[in-house]
């Protein structure tokens, strides 16, 4: 069993990305900046945000954290939910990857994360683009994938929901959400 420390509720939809960015890390005050201590995701439904956020270190956060108990041994199959920028990198440079470049991506991270996609069911990319620190214009390509997953190493899949996926995992990316399939 892997035990998640998470939450889920609906916040403001007034925040933009940068904004809850910073409010997150406010709550972790004992945060070191370069060692992240929380994955979060955000999705908009209706005129709210819903918000999941994990922690990932052992700081003590303001947040109500709750606890969530997995079965992850191998073979287990779960539904699947994650919102990431898929990346390569070219030199010095992250170049988008959108459509049957983006499927590829996420299986080879399947492959390194310990699980295999056995059905994907959405991809979706959408442009972000937000004003950053010191007001820069930050453009990212949110990309939606969901589906079904296979568990095939227990250690490896244990520390990608901890660690998330992808290059990207600030500003809400890079959390896998997984929720067991019953029946």
């Amino acid at each position: 069993m892997e035990l998640l420390l998470q939450e889920t509720r609906f916040i403001s939809p007034m925040l933009t990305p940068y904004k809850l960015h910073q409010w997150l890390w406010k709550q972790f005050e004992k945060a070191n900046q370069d060692n992240r201590p929380f994955l979060y995701r955000s999705e908009k439904i209706a005129d709210k945000l819903l918000l999941t956020v994990r922690r990932t270190t052992e700081l003590e956060t303001s947040l109500r954290l709750t606890d969530r108990y997995l079965d992850l041994s191998e073979n287990t199959v779960f539904q699947f939910s994650l919102k990431a920028v898929p990346v390569t990198r070219r030199g010095n440079k992250s170049l988008p990857l959108i459509g049957e470049a983006a499927e590829i991506w996420l299986f080879d991270q399947a492959t390194k994360g310990g699980f295999e996609i056995v059905a994907l069911t959405e991809n979706n990319s959408f442009p972000l683009i937000f004003s950053g620190k010191s007001g820069h214009r930050v453009v990212l390509n949110e990309t939606y994938f969901s589906g079904i997953l296979r568990v095939t190493d227990c250690v490896l899949f244990g520390e990608v929901l901890i660690t998330g996926i992808g290059r990207h995992r600030g500003f809400g990316f890079g959390l896998l959400d997984v929720k067991e399939i019953i029946g």
